[in-house]
C-alpha cells in the first residue's frame, strides 16, 4: 500500500502513511474544493477568490434538490434532545400557524398604529440631557479625529512646517465656550492654524461657525491664522512666512529671546 501522503513510498504496515509522512500530507497540492478542476497551492483548500465560488455553488445545489442535507438519515442523541427541549421549553414557535414570507414586524408601524413604537417613542419624549452630560459628550468629542484622514492642503502645509523644522500638534482640542478642533496648532505660543478648503468653508454656516471659533481663540489669547486652499497650492512660502513671523513675534512679545533659535527655519 502506498503512502497517503502522495511520495510514491510504500506506507507503513497497518498505516496509512509511512513514518513521519504524514504532516507532508499538508504540503502537497491539491484540487481546489470549488470544483473549478483546478490546482490550489499546497496546503490552500481553495484557489485564492474560489471559496466564495464555492459556497455558491453548495447553495445553487441545494436550491436545486441536488445536494442532500447534511442531517438526512441521522438522528440526534437522547441527551441531545434533552438539552434542546430545556432550552425552548415554555417557548411559543415564532412562525407557529404561520405560511409563506414573513414581514419584519415593525414594517410600516407608527407610534398612532403600534403600541410597542408609541411606548419607545414616549419614554423618549422630552429628555434633555443635563448640562453635565453635554460637557462630558463635549469633551469626548474633542479627543475623536473628525476626518480620520488629513486633507491634501493639511499634509502640504503640515510637511512645511516639518521642513522649517517648527513644532505642532494635529487636530488640537480646544474647548473653552466652543468645541472645535484646531487643525495645525502651536500649543506654546498659542497658534491656531486652519486650512480652509475653497467651497466648503464658503458656505454660510461655516462663515458663521469659523468666526465665532475665532472670536472664542482671541478672546482666550490665541492667535487664529486661517488658509485657503488655494493659498496653500498656489503660494505655499507665502503662508509659512505668515507662520514664522507670528510665531517670532509671539516669542518677542512673551520675552523670550534666547528661544527663537529652536522654531526659526534653518
Amino acid at each position: 500500500m502506498l503512502c497517503k501522503c502522495g511520495c510514491g513510498l510504500e506506507a507503513s504496515k497497518n498505516k496509512g502513511f509511512k513514518r513521519n509522512h504524514k504532516k507532508n500530507l499538508k504540503l502537497v497540492s491539491q484540487l481546489c474544493a470549488c470544483g473549478c478542476k483546478k490546482l490550489a497551492k499546497s496546503g490552500n483548500k481553495f484557489i485564492h477568490g474560489h471559496n466564495g465560488k464555492f459556497f455558491y455553488v453548495i447553495n445553487q445545489e441545494v436550491q436545486d434538490g441536488i445536494r442532500v442535507a447534511g442531517m438526512k438519515g441521522k438522528h440526534h442523541t437522547k441527551e441531545s434532545k434533552r438539552k434542546s427541549s430545556l432550552a425552548h421549553k415554555g417557548q411559543k414557535a415564532w412562525n407557529k400557524g404561520k405560511v409563506g414570507v414573513q414581514v419584519a414586524w415593525n414594517k410600516g408601524a407608527t407610534k398612532e398604529t403600534n403600541k410597542s413604537v408609541a411606548k419607545y417613542v414616549n419614554s423618549h419624549k422630552g429628555y434633555k440631557h443635563t448640562e453635565e452630560a453635554k460637557e462630558k459628550i463635549r469633551e469626548k468629542r474633542l479627543q475623536q479625529i473628525m476626518p480620520l484622514k488629513d486633507t491634501s492642503i493639511e499634509v502640504k502645509l503640515q510637511n512645511g512646517l516639518t521642513n522649517c523644522k517648527i513644532l505642532y500638534s494635529k487636530h488640537y482640542p480646544f474647548h473653552k465656550e466652543i468645541a472645535t478642533q484646531i487643525d495645525i496648532a502651536i500649543p506654546e505660543r498659542k497658534i491656531a492654524i486652519y486650512c480652509d478648503g475653497d467651497y466648503w468653508h464658503n458656505l454660510p454656516n461655516y462663515i458663521i461657525r469659523d468666526s465665532k471659533a475665532n472670536e472664542i481663540l482671541v478672546k482666550h489669547g490665541w492667535i487664529v491664522l486661517r488658509f485657503w486652499e488655494h493659498e496653500i497650492h498656489n503660494d505655499l512660502d507665502n503662508c509659512l512666512k505668515i507662520i514664522l513671523s507670528n510665531l517670532i513675534y509671539s516669542i518677542v512679545k512673551s520675552k523670550k529671546l534666547e528661544k527663537i533659535s529652536d522654531v526659526l527655519c534653518r
